[in-house]
């Protein structure tokens, strides 16, 4: 389990920016999950995330939406010039020089996620190594969390009912601070556990590099 913690990355009054902006501004569809995988499909020809029930056709992929594995809605930030994309590339780049040390090629377009009440995602792996059929991989993910006014919606590590601990306090707990931000090896195993009050939202995204060997 390899992870690296940015406490408080961006203020209160930023994240509320971002929430309405985003709001205002992003028409979310239905999220999906590749059959008997867990996974985001990514198209590795166009760099773009193909999360969408549309694009998961065109691309003739197993897919389905299953509100028993994942519950939620999202949206893939396609504008480069959108300042989440530095916020977020830089976290991401900083872990990875201080901690995870990874040969990252690029990164994959910013999901912006909402996870309303019974919203969930169940135990999963963000590396599509095996999905992609190609050299490359997700390495990295991060996940921003940008509101704290809502219960349930906990962040987990796979470990055998033993929280993970951060600078003495579950990793679950400090990773619902508004503007905290995590970096992880995208190969552990996670979920969000059904949220059951209010909303969460939250920015994500991955670095890409080439297969470990």
């Amino acid at each position: 389990m390899a992870f690296y913690v940015f406490p408080q990355a961006i203020s209160k009054e930023k994240c509320n920016e971002f929430l309405e902006d985003s709001l205002a501004s992003f028409d979310l569809y239905e999220s999906c999950v590749i059959k008997e995988k867990y996974a985001d499909k990514f198209d590795t020809t166009t760099k773009t995330a193909i999360s969408s029930i549309d694009n998961f056709k065109k691309s003739r992929e197993p897919v389905e939406v299953d509100r028993e594995k994942r519950d939620s809605d999202i949206f893939f930030i396609k504008d480069s010039k959108h300042q989440i994309n530095k916020i977020c590339y830089e976290l991401i780049t900083e872990a990875n020089i201080k901690f995870f040390d990874y040969n990252i090629d690029y990164f994959q377009d910013i999901q912006f996620s909402r996870y309303q009440v019974g919203g969930h995602y169940d135990w999963h792996r963000d590396d599509n190594i095996k999905n992609s059929g190609s050299d490359e991989c997700r390495k990295l993910s991060l996940t921003l969390n940008i509101t704290n006014d809502y219960e349930g919606g906990m962040f987990e590590f796979f470990s055998g009912n033993q929280p993970f601990k951060y600078n003495g306090c579950n990793i679950s707990e400090v990773l619902k601070t508004i503007g905290t931000a995590i970096v992880f090896d995208s190969s552990d195993w996670h979920r969000l556990t059904p949220v059951t009050r209010g909303v969460r939202y939250s920015f994500v995204c991955w670095a890409v590099g080439p297969n470990f060997k």
